[in-house]
């Protein structure tokens, strides 16, 4: 027989199944939450100059009974920023993100977002947007220019009044247009390096329109990654200068493959070999005379493939190392002058 006890136990628990099945408590728990609810989550700006910036406010209101946590905002790109007026909103209260939009580099309709997370169970993100116009007075084409790889042999070897071929190839022709008043024009065109020439063409009309600059690379680029600008100066008042992008991968006698080593692997996996590949391309005898691994996961075993000619780098994942995100360098010395460090780039992660 059971005893009172018992049975007053069992009807407890059978009350208390019914009481969280009940209906009216899962909605009585639905009331204690946030309610994020934005006035419009799209926005226009109008018409901007090109540079200019403006700001745009999404305001908001926590519409539930529990407190609104905003936890991130995350823009599309990095020409705008987004702040939070207050992270903590109490139900009722309202708040505001105030985004600014530099134009900078921007023509014609650009189109962004901004992406907002918070503690609101039925909404945790929520998508904002604004568009509008970006007008400009003098329009560049193209705003970046990409020489990719160079031989550093054909910048010595280029004439710089471009004459011969070898040097034609490493000029760039950069249009800038004046669409609304066909009378203003290019005054100069500023090198931010001796690595870089820019010169102004002649006009063919006074009244055209339109001017062309060209930009080559000079012997005084140094090998490595070259990365310059021009700044091209105008007669317009709305924007006196614009200014171009420069990108180069100047390379010597010497050749590394791969220049960059993605890993992604457990620190378990001691048998975990990554291998670079040196070899040159001159007549002069290559040696390698040390390799620091500036991430501190490798051990490097450098093996001579052909003599004085071609090395491989072998780089063994050490045994104690830990899990962590990498982010950094293999620097591999050779006995070039003129290219006396090769830089492997290593990213990724050491998982357990």
């Amino acid at each position: 027989m059971y005893s009172k006890k018992f049975w007053l136990g069992k009807q407890v628990l059978i009350v208390a199944a019914l009481f969280l099945t009940w209906p009216g408590l899962s909605a009585w728990a639905k009331m204690r939450e946030p309610d994020i609810q934005f006035e419009t989550q799209t926005a226009d700006f109008g018409r901007l100059v090109e540079g200019e910036k403006t700001e745009i406010h999404y305001h908001f209101r926590n519409a539930g009974t529990d407190t609104l946590i905003i936890e991130n905002v995350r823009t599309s790109c990095g020409c705008t920023a987004a702040l939070v007026s207050e992270k903590r909103v109490a139900p009722g209260e309202k708040g505001d993100i105030r985004v600014t939009f530099n134009s900078n580099g921007f023509q014609g309709k650009p189109h962004k977002t901004v992406t907002v997370w918070s503690n609101d169970p039925d909404t945790p993100k929520v998508t904002l947007s604004f568009s509008g116009i970006v007008w400009s007075e003098v329009e560049v084409t193209p705003r970046r220019i990409a020489f990719g790889q160079i031989d550093k042999a054909a910048l010595d070897n280029a004439i710089p009044d471009g004459k011969r071929e070898e040097a034609v190839r490493l000029w760039r022709a950069v249009r800038v247009k004046f669409p609304t008043n066909p009378k203003l024009f290019v005054t100069e065109a500023k090198v931010s390096s001796p690595a870089l020439k820019a010169e102004v063409m002649p006009r063919a009309k006074e009244d055209a329109g339109e001017d062309m600059v060209r930009i080559g690379l000079t012997p005084e680029a140094r090998i490595g990654s070259l990365l310059e600008q021009v700044t091209i100066s105008t007669t317009s008042k709305i924007q006196p200068t614009v200014s171009v992008g420069v990108r180069a991968d100047v390379r010597g006698d010497l050749i590394a493959a791969p220049r960059s080593l993605p890993i992604r692997v457990s620190r378990k996996d001691t048998s975990y070999v990554r291998q670079v590949f040196v070899w040159k391309k001159g007549k002069k005898n290559l040696r390698i005379e040390a390799v620091k691994d500036l991430t501190g996961i490798f051990t490097a075993n450098v093996v001579e493939l052909r003599p004085g000619a071609q090395y491989r780098i072998d780089l063994r994942l050490k045994p104690d190392t830990k899990p962590v995100s990498v982010r950094g360098k293999v620097i591999i010395r050779t006995n070039y002058p003129e290219d006396p460090f090769v830089e492997i780039s290593v990213v990724g992660r050491i998982e357990e």
